[in-house]
């Protein structure tokens, strides 16, 4: 019965919605004889395809698609992963249950490291089996939102874009995900178990454990910065911003956040930013003529942040707009009055930046922000004022933000025509010094040269990543892949090294037709061809798209990948290696690149013509973990300036 509700609860959660399509296609209503075409010539039993390939309703699965029935994953130690197997029906299903049991070890592999008995554990068979609490289950799911026009945003809804704890009843083809956390002491080797579907049958799961050790997110080498939009969580669910209830729905996007290697925060200070916010997250009491700071809205999204995650990279204290320069500078702008007894808010218009009487109105915000940033125990140096762009604060401005907030470093988001480049881990650009620089291009893929390591941004000593611009598919292959992408850059200039990936939208879903982001300016669209939203909303927060499942997956392979490309680069120990090993790391990589190369103009056909990511990672994660032992590496990398 608790299954049926929970279905039920989904079901007429996506129906109500208003910025949910109708679920015409989810039940079928308009694939018309497509559909009964595609249902005769479907499997009558489950089958599994290659993870990442898009699973449509009405096709059938073509031979390279039909992998094996059984369910392969391949994990490092403290790493995830996730695999499908998919559920046909000659009549739409009314529900779908799923049960795995244990995954136990059967063929122990040697990790080549000595453990204590037992390791963590408390014995050898807590390592030797992986409970039914570190599986998660999950139901993909069909989603359209709407826009303006009421027409559907995106793509023809012929595809699961979603994974929800519950099916939607209705279809007649439903992929069924299974997610492993693998501990961090789990013993090297082959697992196995069931999964128990109803109908479906029992289809055998194996999981090969990697004994590479995988990072906690927050420590990846490669940096991955997305962008969540409180607001949007509480205009979607119509609750009060900041309340209880609120909290409660923001919860799932900070899980989200935290399991996908998330470094960096968005803190606007300012009313009606880029962001789309309407409100300031410091808020201001009037008592008597004297107008104190509210620090409550940033402690509760901090307290959040750090429940799911480890200390953040870059906080962004977002102040200052790129319309803001030059003889565009307004008068005044406006943050958040707050009344402390109603609760109610107002806006509040103040001076700008520099005028008299904004310094002590500033100081103490700066000041308390980063005296909450230091209980929580993270690095100051991670706060940093923004957002530059092309266009940056004039000398006036710059000035006032050195004093109120000294040492405080610049975020900028730019196409830095004309800028210099960064020089021992220093950059500073129009009088501002930079500690973190996103340009909106990737790499261009034209410079890959197979006979060379990747590339080489997982070791600047300066943070600097890319928009991924034009990478704007929400495909898994697209997110799986993003990390590499970002580091091959085969430049001369220090410029066009990249350390990660940034301004993907968590969860700037639409609101009333369209999303809030460049809601109040376009910021001279640099914004634009990003993703917005690698969720969807569900009964109680954020629900991943498929493709951001794979995102923490591939930022544990780019920390094995970074090894492989360590020893080839480094000439004393490529020279310890025989060439046939040395040939091996490149093929691996190699590999890896041609899965960018040949996807990326098409990211939905991967593993249409036979790639095998499993295979893949497997081989990644076994080379890399023999050569970090053998030649005493970390992981993750310990960059100079880190240290």
């Amino acid at each position: 019965m608790a299954i049926q509700a929970e279905i039920l609860e989904l079901s007429m959660f996506m129906w109500s919605s208003r910025r949910l399509w109708a679920l015409m296609l989810v039940l079928g209503v308009f694939l018309g004889g497509g559909l009964a075409e595609g249902v005769a010539r479907m499997p009558t039993d489950p089958w599994v395809p290659e993870p990442m390939a898009q699973i449509h309703p009405d096709r059938a699965p073509s031979e390279s698609e039909v992998r094996s029935t059984t369910l392969r994953l391949v994990a490092p130690l403290n790493g995830m992963a996730s695999a499908q197997v998919v559920v046909p029906s000659a009549a739409p299903l009314r529900s779908i249950r799923a049960v795995i049991t244990p995954l136990t070890l059967q063929e122990a592999a040697d990790s080549g490291d000595d453990l204590e008995p037992g390791g963590t554990s408390g014995g050898a068979a807590g390592r030797n089996a992986i409970s039914n609490q570190q599986i998660e289950i999950g139901f993909a799911i069909r989603y359209m939102a709407l826009g303006p026009d009421g027409r559907p945003i995106g793509e023809p809804e012929d595809r699961f874009v979603a994974v929800a704890e519950q099916a939607v009843p209705g279809e007649r083809v439903q992929p069924v995900w299974v997610t492993v956390q693998v501990p961090s002491d789990a013993a090297p080797g082959r697992y196995t178990g069931n999964l128990r579907l109803t109908p479906g049958g029992t289809v055998p799961v194996e999981l090969d454990v990697i004994g590479f050790p995988s990072p906690e997110p927050w420590r990846f080498t490669t940096h991955a910065g997305m962008i969540q939009s409180p607001e949007t969580v509480a205009k979607h669910y119509e609750v009060p911003l900041w309340s209880p209830r609120h909290l409660q729905f923001l919860e799932s996007s900070m899980r989200l956040l935290g399991r996908s290697g998330n470094r960096v925060l968005f803190i606007p200070l300012v009313n009606r930013t880029h962001l789309g916010n309407e409100e300031s997250m410091v808020r201001f009491v009037r008592r008597g003529r004297r107008l104190t700071p509210d620090f409550t809205p940033l402690e509760r999204y901090l307290e959040l942040y750090s429940r799911h995650a480890g200390p953040p990279e870059v906080i962004v204290l977002y102040a200052w707009e790129t319309r803001w320069r030059g003889d565009r500078t307004p008068e005044k702008i406006s943050v958040t009055e707050v009344d402390p007894r109603s609760g109610r808010t107002r806006v509040l218009e103040v001076p700008f930046f520099g005028q008299p009487g904004t310094e002590a109105f500033w100081r103490p915000v700066f000041e308390g922000i980063a005296a909450r940033v230091e209980q929580l125990q993270w690095p100051t140096g991670a706060l940093m004022l923004g957002m530059a762009g092309d266009a940056r604060p004039d000398p006036e401005t710059t000035e006032f933000f050195n004093r109120v907030a000294p040492g405080f470093k610049w975020a900028m988001f730019t196409h830095a025509r004309g800028d210099p480049n960064p020089r021992d881990g220093q950059l500073s650009v129009s009088g501002l010094e930079v500690g973190y620089r996103e340009l909106p291009y990737p790499t261009d893929l034209r410079r890959y040269d197979p006979a060379k390591p990747i590339g080489g941004g997982w070791d600047s000593d300066f943070l600097q990543v890319t928009s991924l611009r034009s990478f704007d598919s929400d495909a898994p292959a697209a997110f799986r892949l993003a990390a590499t992408n970002a580091l091959a850059s085969r430049g001369t200039g220090t410029r066009e090294w990249y350390r990660g990936f940034s301004r993907i939208g968590l969860d700037f879903w639409p609101i009333d037709g369209g999303a809030v982001i460049g809601r109040y300016h376009r910021w001279h669209n640099l914004y634009r061809r990003n993703l917005r939203a690698s969720t969807v909303p569900g009964p109680r927060g954020a629900l991943p798209m498929i493709g951001l499942l794979f995102m923490r997956e591939g930022m544990q392979e780019t920390e094995a990948q970074i090894v492989i490309e360590r020893v080839l680069g480094d000439s004393n120990l490529a020279e310890q290696l025989t060439e046939a090993e040395r040939e091996a790391g490149r093929k691996v990589l190699d590999q890896r690149m041609q899965f960018l190369i040949d996807h990326r103009g098409n990211w939905s056909d991967f593993g249409e013509s036979g790639e095998d990511s499993v295979a893949h990672a497997r081989a990644l994660y076994t080379l890399a973990d023999e050569w970090r032992r053998r030649f005493d590496l970390s992981v993750p990398l310990d960059r100079a300036d880190e240290k």
